[in-house]
Order: structure tokens, then C-alpha cells, then sequence
């Protein structure tokens, strides 16, 4: 209980510091990131290590500027020191929560988080859903790889009340819980959202109809954001994170691009180490202000996104991210060393075959597979499949179609649009 109540106190806090904008807002980050670096440098073994071996302290970390003193932490320097050097001094990990990557690109990482941080990352997750529409006494269906069957103490009394299912449950199963269920909100992957909508409308099953729709963990291609809006009836909304920080960003009804949740996190888009420009693309590297259980500073994601300068119409001082530009792991590399982004072949594809039952592998620089299920596709859709992808990739990558009766998902449900097996540089 005492972690709701925690989390209610941080979601008022979360809903004031939204509308900061500038310096307020910038304010805010800084005093957060000097506790957040002091606590690392004196608890954590492995950042006073890394602040000791390029000879600066937490004093020297004073302004947002100041980020850049210090080293970028990968997803090795947290698989060889945790956890013994990872998570803080005094930390009782019997007492936290622990995550895991979903380690789809590699080795799982797990992060812990204690009450306090839970409490934050529960104020972070429902701020989103409530700015988009969310009511207090509305019925939510998440989709996770977990099987969570915990009732809080607030839902006793109607209020959040919320059913999860696991992403491995048939979809036939899925749909019958949702139909008796009758969701007003519905959080699930992207990919297993036009799954579900997908078999929705094959049944022609009308009681299905959430008022609202997130999607997380991949990205919301325009065509599944149109299917699922035809299929419910409800507002599609696309929210970003990742397992080590949970909620990271989201869009508000306005659609302009993803509020960037700074009051709880710093965000860079980097390349070559240098903070690029607005509008063009950067790998993200994130420094979590709220994370004492296990703090990471300036650690690398693995995804790549666009920032801007825009400013949102709703008045929001969140910055936004223009868009995600997909996993890196995901890109495909050409011939000539230039790099085409998961979401620009996704949506080639999607558009030449007006649906989202695909899945794009690259097996050599010159070769991109791309697997098409079986299942009333419109003619010449192969064609339309090569030609659009030719005009992305270019004459010297051959694509070679491939009908199959199943695109597969991965352990925790999800599919994976693109893959390059192409080792990276």
C-alpha cells in the first residue's frame, strides 16, 4: 500500500511538472541529477570506478552541460558488474523489483528497482494513460509476457481495475477474455495489437470496444494505428520505453510526436558521442534521475529517434522526440555503408501489402528476405513488396519474397518486423 500512496504523491508531482517549460524545467533536472550523481559516486561502486578513472567527482557534475564529463555506460559495463557493483550500497533486493530485457538482441540485462523507485515508475506509466483519457474507475487490459494476477488494494473498489493477459495466450483465447472483459483501455504491443484486431475483424465481433489503445515496446506503424482504430473504434496512442526505465515518452491527443518525460530523466541523441540536431536522427542514451536502487547514467538503450524543437500545441514543456526511428540492431546496413531505419522498410511493406502479417530479415548486404503469410493477400502483392523495396534499397540489394503460414513471435510475444543478421561495425 505504501507504494501506491507513494506513487499517487509522485503522480501529482508529475502532472505540475509537465506543464514546466525552459529553465523551470531545466532546473528541476539539474537539482534531480546532482542527488541522482552524488548517491552514484558514493553507493555505487561501479560509477565512483568510472568517475575515478577520468578524474572527475560529483562536484564537477553541476549542469545538464556537464553530462558529457562522464563515460557512456553499454549494456556490457552492466552484464559484467552486476550485480555486486551495480546496484547500490544498502539496497535489500528482496525487497525490490528486477526486470529483464526481453534479450531479443543479445544477452538479457536485469535492472532492479526498490519501492521508491516503483512508486515513480507507477506515477510515470499512469500519467501518460490519464493526460490521453484515462478514468479512474476504467477497466484496463494489459498484455505482457508476465503473468501477473496480484489485485491491488484500490482495485477492491473499483477503481483501475485491470486484467493481464500473457502474450503467449492464443489469440483465439485473447479475444474471448477481452470480448467478457470488455476493456474501456487496452495497453499491449504494438504487433500483438493488430493481431488481436486482426482476428476481431476476421470474427466480425462487435463488443470489443476500447475507448482508448497504447501500444509499447515496438514501434506504432501508421497502418496498424488505422487497423486498430477501424477495428475498436477508440484513439490510438503510441508510448516509448524500455525494461531498465519503464516509461520513457508518449503522445498526448495532439499526435505531434512523443513528450519526452525529462521531469524524471535526461535524454540524449547522440552520434559519434556529439549531441546532434534537431530533426536529425541520434542514438538514445538515457540517465534515469530517479533510479537509487540501481542508478545508470548516460546508458545506452540500443534505439535510435529524432528529436525536435517543435513545441506541442497542448502547452506541455515536455520536449518532444519527432520519432523513433527503431532499434539499432534493426537497421538495415547497404552496400555503400549507408543505413536505411526499420521504420522506413516497415512501412514500404505495410503499404504494399495493406497488412502487417511480415516479417523483413537481412541475410547479406546484398540480400533482404521478406516473409509474407499466406492468407488473403491482395494480387501482385510480391511485386508491390519488391518494387518498393527496391526503391528504398537500391538495385544492388536483391529481396527475394518468401510465402509462409505463420510469422513466429519471439518468447515474450512480440514480432519483430526487421532483423539484420549483418554483424555491426
Amino acid at each position: 500500500m505504501l507504494v501506491e500512496l507513494k506513487a499517487l504523491l509522485d503522480l501529482h508531482s508529475l502532472r505540475k511538472s509537465q506543464w514546466l517549460k525552459g529553465e523551470s524545467l531545466k532546473r528541476l533536472q539539474e537539482k534531480k541529477l546532482r542527488a541522482i550523481v552524488d548517491h552514484a559516486y558514493n553507493d555505487v561502486e561501479f560509477y565512483r570506478g568510472r568517475f575515478d578513472s577520468v578524474g572527475i567527482k560529483p562536484s564537477d557534475i553541476r549542469h545538464l552541460e556537464d553530462l558529457s564529463k562522464i563515460p557512456l555506460t553499454l549494456r556490457s559495463d552492466v552484464l559484467g558488474n552486476y550485480p555486486d557493483r551495480m546496484v547500490a550500497r544498502g539496497t535489500n533486493l528482496d525487497e525490490c523489483v528486477k526486470r529483464k530485457t526481453s534479450g531479443s538482441t543479445g544477452t538479457p540485462v536485469e535492472v532492479v528497482f526498490d519501492k521508491r523507485d516503483q512508486a515513480f515508475r507507477m506515477g510515470v506509466f499512469y500519467r501518460a494513460l490519464i493526460e490521453c483519457g484515462l478514468r479512474i474507475t476504467d477497466k484496463l487490459t494489459t498484455m505482457s509476457y508476465n503473468d501477473e494476477k496480484s489485485v491491488k488494494w484500490f482495485q477492491v473498489f473499483g477503481l483501475l481495475r485491470r486484467q493481464n493477459i500473457q502474450t503467449l495466450t492464443p489469440l483465439d483465447q485473447v479475444v474471448e477474455r477481452l470480448r467478457v472483459y470488455q476493456p474501456d483501455v487496452f495497453y499491449s504491443y504494438a504487433s500483438y495489437l493488430a493481431n488481436v484486431a486482426q482476428v476481431v475483424k476476421e470474427k466480425g465481433i462487435a463488443e470489443i470496444r476500447p475507448r482508448l489503445v497504447f501500444s509499447h515496446a515496438e514501434m506504432l506503424e501508421e497502418g496498424t494505428r488505422a487497423l486498430v482504430r477501424s477495428v475498436f473504434g477508440g484513439e490510438a496512442f503510441e508510448t516509448y520505453g524500455s525494461s531498465e526505465f519503464v516509461r520513457l515518452g508518449w503522445e498526448c491527443p495532439e499526435h505531434v510526436g512523443y513528450h519526452m518525460d525529462a521531469d524524471g530523466f535526461v535524454i540524449e541523441f547522440l552520434e559519434d558521442g556529439e549531441h546532434v540536431s534537431p530533426g536529425e536522427r541520434g542514438e538514445i542514451f538515457v540517465t534515469s534521475l530517479d533510479s537509487y536502487a540501481m542508478p545508470l547514467l548516460r546508458y545506452r538503450i540500443g534505439d535510435y529517434g529524432v528529436p525536435s524543437e517543435d513545441e506541442c500545441p497542448c502547452g506541455r514543456g515536455l520536449p518532444l522526440m519527432k520519432h523513433i526511428e527503431g532499434r539499432a540492431d534493426d537497421f538495415i546496413r547497404l552496400p555503400d555503408g549507408r543505413l536505411v531505419s526499420p521504420r522506413r522498410v516497415s512501412t514500404v511493406v505495410w503499404n504494399a501489402m495493406h497488412g502487417d502479417q511480415y516479417r523483413i530479415i537481412q541475410k547479406k548486404l546484398d540480400l533482404v528476405i521478406v516473409e509474407l503469410r499466406n492468407k488473403d493477400l491482395p494480387d501482385k502483392t510480391d511485386l508491390r513488396v519488391s518494387e518498393g523495396l527496391r526503391e528504398v534499397l537500391g538495385t544492388d540489394v536483391q529481396v527475394q519474397i518468401r510465402f509462409v503460414d505463420q510469422i513466429p513471435s519471439d518468447k515474450s510475444g512480440k514480432i519483430r518486423r526487421v532483423t539484420s543478421e549483418i554483424p555491426k561495425r
